[in-house]
């Protein structure tokens, strides 16, 4: 009989260069065993071998442990499934299974298997993205192409199909009411999630790669959109003015953030919501990209010499801690968001109400009513000053010259941090 359990695998030989280990799926029949990777990481003091799941102290445990509970359970009834059809085991069917390898090229089943794909993994933001791109999908397929999503198969998008799709996008807003024209952002977006639909039949062998419709010579996402528009970087002097209005409320809080993502190497939001006294560590504080943390395996662990502005910015926010918190910022409260989709919703939520501040309350008061002022202005404002004080490209990159912000980290994570921090001393306010 097969036997299925969710194990940190801590073998010497899996240990990455970061201290973790896989969270891993480990099926055993017969003494022999496979591993199925759950695309979790973690030191063995956040994982708990009694239990088979993630400790206290690892992020959001009691959203990622209910998500293991549901990879259990669904790995048992496989299992169940063998015993009760009378059938011999089979790990690659259970693979298949389990990972939820569906059989069939019809786009429906292929856009639902990937959105339960992106639920269970917890990559909320990626499956909201996702889900309006399928509907986007559907009503070009059902008003422009008079077909219908159900029996669709993936083999019919090919490049005269998604240019069609994407002229469509362009201009719905004159073919259909309370709708507007996408941007090239957008359609880029769009255009991904079918990518990635295709590349994962493809990579599951349901779909010959001679149906493959993008890359070069094909359907170029990369050659027919505009890149993603740059934002516009501001002075120091503009950097000086937001420091010293004076601002309460919403307002006080989005020009700290902002402040704070400057001075800390453009920090994002979805890390600066994250950070917690414990990732700082000797003046110094230490954090992992959410963004580049899930794709690359050797994620670089950013360690920042913090400015004594930084510090004054913190520090402004521990004596109105709730519940204990020992977040540095009033954007989660565990006693609130307590899963995935709950921080997802909070953090675009706040991030929003920055936003906005930012654009409509403290543009006005440092002349820049005209242009606009946005959270992501802080980090491509850090990388041009530092590449206006003569920093190599090398060193630090900005967003313009890259074409993905992969790239940007592959750079940085070459160098040692002292040099970082001596670049931000020499460029910094």
């Amino acid at each position: 009989m097969a036997s299925a359990q969710i194990i940190l695998w801590d073998s010497p030989s899996r240990k990455r260069k970061d201290g973790t280990f896989q969270v891993c799926l480990k099926v055993t029949k017969q003494r022999k065993r496979y591993h199925i990777g759950l695309g979790k990481y973690c030191t063995p003091k956040q994982w708990s071998k009694e239990g088979n799941k993630f400790k206290r102290n690892y992020l959001s445990y009691k959203a990622e442990n209910e998500n293991l509970a549901s990879l259990q359970e669904r790995a048992n009834s496989i299992l169940r499934d063998f015993i009760n059809d009378n059938e011999p085991f089979n790990f690659n069917i259970f693979n298949k299974k389990f990972r939820l390898i569906s059989e069939t090229t019809l786009a429906a089943e292929r856009f639902a298997q990937r959105l339960e794909v992106l639920d269970n993994a917890g990559r909320i933001g990626t499956k909201m993205a996702d889900k309006h791109s399928f509907s986007a999908f559907n009503k070009f397929l059902k008003l422009s192409e008079k077909k219908s999503l159900e029996t669709f198969d993936l083999r019919g998008i090919d490049v005269h199909l998604l240019e069609r799709y994407e002229n469509w996008l362009r201009n719905k807003a004159s073919l259909m009411e309370n709708e507007k024209n996408c941007s090239d952002t957008t359609i880029g977006i769009y255009m991904r999630s079918l990518r990635a639909v295709v590349n994962k039949a493809i990579a599951d062998g349901i779909l010959d790669s001679k149906y493959y419709p993008f890359g070069k010579n094909k359907y170029s996402i990369g050659n027919r959109l505009a890149k993603e528009s740059s934002s516009r970087a501001i002075s120091k002097e503009t950097l000086l003015k937001i420091r010293t209005l004076k601002l309460e409320g919403k307002a006080k809080i989005a020009a700290d953030i902002f402040m704070f993502s400057y001075f800390n190497r453009g920090i994002n939001l979805a890390d600066i919501a994250r950070l917690k006294d414990s990732d700082i560590v000797d003046g110094k504080l230490f954090f992992t990209r959410s963004k580049t943390k899930r794709t690359n395996k050797k994620a670089l662990v950013n360690a920042i010499k913090l400015r004594p502005e930084s510090f004054e910015i913190i520090n402004r926010y521990k004596a109105s801690r709730v519940n204990g918190s020992e977040y540095l910022f009033p954007i989660f409260d565990d006693e609130i968001h307590k899963t995935l989709h709950q921080k997802y919703i909070r953090k675009k939520t706040f991030n929003r109400d920055v936003n906005k501040a930012l654009n409509t309350v403290i543009a006005p008061l440092i002349g820049l009513e005209d242009v606009g002022l946005t959270l992501y202005q802080a980090r491509h404002t850090y990388a041009t000053v530092l590449k206006k004080n003569g920093t190599p490209v090398s060193v630090i990159s900005q967003a313009l010259g890259h074409k993905t912000e992969t790239t940007t980290q592959n750079y940085l994570s070459k160098f040692e941090n002292e040099v970082l921090d001596q670049a931000d001393e020499d460029a910094l306010l």
